[in-house]
């Protein structure tokens, strides 16, 4: 780093000391100008007005006509025309010089091209006040002309005959006062220049150059070298701060010393302290990596428990309360919801749920396409909400209680390409998730999707063994367990049991007229509006042909007789297609009604019973419903007898027999 002399302060001190200087006298010479010019501009007012004082008064010097002792104005105008065009020193300052009269023209002036004519200025000279008027600036002295002395050549009003304007532009001494001040402008600008050499000489001789060497002292100490001194030549305040560096350096050398020794006892802790963050950092290492594998022991385990839990059951609800408990519980998950896709709709509904009022999501229905668990359904990828307050792909539950901070994650639930439903996740904080999470959670969904499809599997396995094809309604091999199941508790609570036989009327004629398809649809309306007609604890099944029966539990006689009614008022008011080609013009049914124990004590001898009853109703004309009376059964036309009750067990129809005509 190169020396460098402090030679601006000189400068800047001379500046200091002459500028000021230099500024106030300018200031009082310009303010010395100005007042000169105002004086100026009176003098050239005064002068103005002697010149007018002149002019006026040569209008009173001419000599009066001895022989009429009057003076004329002839001579009054000579006398006004010599003084106007006289080469008089005072007058070569003017620049105007006229009079005007009364009517505004020109009579004299110093320019003869405007005598004679009228002057646009005239109202302004002639509304001048009679003590005359001035203006300063303009150097203008306007003076009326008129009195009693010019009664004697004007008439009319002669004290208003005209006035005087006389215009100084320039006074002459004017040029005098300029050639002044400029010789005092020049003056001052040479002892300004004097000033600023002589305080420069003397302040380099006394600051300028101890401070460079102070300077130079002080570039040598910034570079390293805290051995070098100032020169101390002097007492003044130079001195003192040499005094006082020199002081500082010496300090500074001490604290040298003490940083270079602290130097090295910071190297020899850092090394200590990098030696024992490694093995902190070894340490959290094998830390974390024994979290990671615990962790992940963890969910290997709920992944076994969970497959194993999954495959120890085929009923759909205990596969959904168990992956909502497991997961919610291990995990640590605050909620967790089954959401399944509804069949023949895109609608996602609440099936199970874990940390939930299972109550308030009874009714809960989402679109596919809306929502975290919409969209996760329709792209068939997972959704993460890290924060549902802020996320509009949140829906939220109208009947779930006030916002909170809750992360969502929403898992689709995919076997075999088909997506089953949504599997959500909610825990009460921001950010709850991490990525090892949404693995686990996709593999816990993947496992889940299968058990469920496996289940519906199951479920619609059983309900077809179970269930007739083509009404919905259940086949007669159950209805007979399901009437042994109500014959035994009837027996056992000392109950009894009503047994409804039904069958269409005129169903071959349907047939014949209309065709099977339109026979077939008839059975399955028939069955709908039946099995919606009935109880839930009640069992309707097909038993034959276009033959139902409905096992009413806990029912008397009177009741079971009143239900077989109400079903047959229900299909008789009902319009079904092709019921108009019926009989009648409508699709009707007839009932038979048997009560156990009363009209049978056994499960043949009821269903007997009611078959009796029914055939009672086809006899009486249909559309009707009979009680079983004692002598129905033996009615020609009705195969009795072991043979018939064999069959009725086997499941197979009376030989010979039709709905509309009993066996022969």
């Amino acid at each position: 780093m190169g020396s460098r002399p402090v030679t601006g302060v000189g400068r800047k001190l001379a500046l200091a000391v002459g500028l000021p200087v230099l500024v106030s006298a300018m200031a009082a010479v310009y303010y010395a100008r100005d007042r000169a010019q105002e004086l100026v501009h009176q003098n050239a007012v005064e002068e103005a007005a002697a010149l007018a004082d002149l002019v006026s008064t040569s209008f009173s010097l001419a000599e009066e006509d001895p022989l009429k002792k009057t003076t004329s104005p002839e001579q009054a105008h000579r006398q006004v025309n010599a003084a106007m065009r006289a080469d008089y020193k005072l007058l070569q300052s003017v620049a105007e010089l006229r009079i005007v009269d009364r009517d505004g023209k020109v009579r004299w002036s110093r320019r003869l091209e405007e005598v004679g004519q009228h002057l646009a200025d005239a109202p302004r000279l002639l509304a001048a006040p009679p003590q005359g008027s001035t203006d300063v600036a303009q150097g203008e002295y306007i003076r009326p002309l008129g009195g009693m002395a010019c009664a004697r050549c004007h008439s009319g009003d002669a004290f208003k005959v005209g006035a005087l304007q006389v215009t100084v532009r320039h006074p002459r001494i004017a040029d005098d006062v300029e050639g002044l001040f400029s010789a005092l402008t020049l003056a001052g600008l040479a002892l300004f220049a004097a000033l600023v050499l002589a305080t420069t000489f003397i302040m380099r001789r006394l600051v300028t150059q101890p401070l460079s060497e102070l300077a130079g002292v002080m570039q040598k100490a910034e570079q390293g070298d805290f051995l070098v001194r100032a020169k101390v030549a002097s007492r003044d305040e130079i001195g003192q701060l040499a005094r006082e560096f020199n002081s500082m350096l010496g300090r500074l050398t001490e604290l040298k010393v003490a940083e270079i020794e602290a130097i090295r006892e910071r190297e020899v802790m850092q090394r200590e302290l990098a030696l024992k963050a490694e093995v902190e950092k070894q340490h959290k290492l094998v830390e974390e990596t024994n979290r990671a594998l615990a962790r992940r022991v963890r969910e290997m385990t709920l992944l076994f428990d969970i497959t194993r839990s999954l495959n120890s059951t085929l009923e759909l609800n205990e596969i959904l309360s168990l992956v909502t408990e497991m997961v919610g519980v291990t995990l640590g998950v605050d909620q967790c919801t089954v959401m399944l896709l509804e069949e023949g709709s895109k609608t996602l509904r609440v099936s199970a749920g874990f940390g939930i009022d299972e109550a308030s999501f009874a009714s809960f229905l989402l679109p596919v396409g809306q929502g975290a668990s919409g969209i996760a359904a329709q792209s068939r990828e997972s959704v993460y909400l890290p924060d549902v307050n802020v996320d509009p792909r949140y829906v939220k539950n109208p009947q779930q209680p006030a916002e909170r901070d809750q992360s969502l994650l929403s898992v689709p639930m995919i076997c075999k390409e088909k997506l089953v439903g949504v599997l959500n996740y909610v825990r009460h904080a921001k950010n709850a998730f991490s990525e090892n999470d949404v693995m686990l959670l996709k593999l816990v969904s993947s496992q889940a999707a299968m058990a469920i499809v496996n289940a519906r599997l199951y479920s619609e396995t059983k309900e077809l063994s179970l269930t007739d094809e083509l009404t919905g309604a259940f086949n007669r091999r159950h209805l007979f367990a399901r009437l042994e199941m109500e014959i035994a508790r009837s027996q056992r609570f000392h109950s009894s049991v009503g047994v409804v036989m039904i069958d269409i009327d005129h169903f071959k004629h349907l047939n014949d007229t209309s065709g099977h398809p339109a026979g077939d649809q008839a059975l399955k309306e028939v069955s709908d509006l039946l099995r919606h007609s009935i109880r839930k604890v009640d069992t309707l099944a097909r038993y034959g042909g276009e033959e139902f029966v409905v096992v009413l539990p806990q029912v008397t006689r009177e009741e079971a007789f009143e239900v077989a009614d109400k079903l047959r008022k229900g299909v008789e008011k009902t319009h079904f297609p092709f019921g108009e080609r019926q009989p009648g013009g409508r699709l009707t049914i007839s009932l038979g009604v048997a009560v156990f124990p009363a009209d049978g004590d056994s499960l043949e001898k009821v269903v007997d019973a009611s078959d009796s009853a029914l055939y009672a109703s086809k006899r009486g004309g249909r559309n009707q419903v009979n009680l079983f009376a004692p002598g129905m059964d033996l009615h020609p036309g009705r195969e009795r007898g072991p043979a018939a009750e064999q069959r009725l067990r086997e499941g197979e129809p009376e030989t010979g027999a039709t709905p509309d005509k009993p066996a022969a």
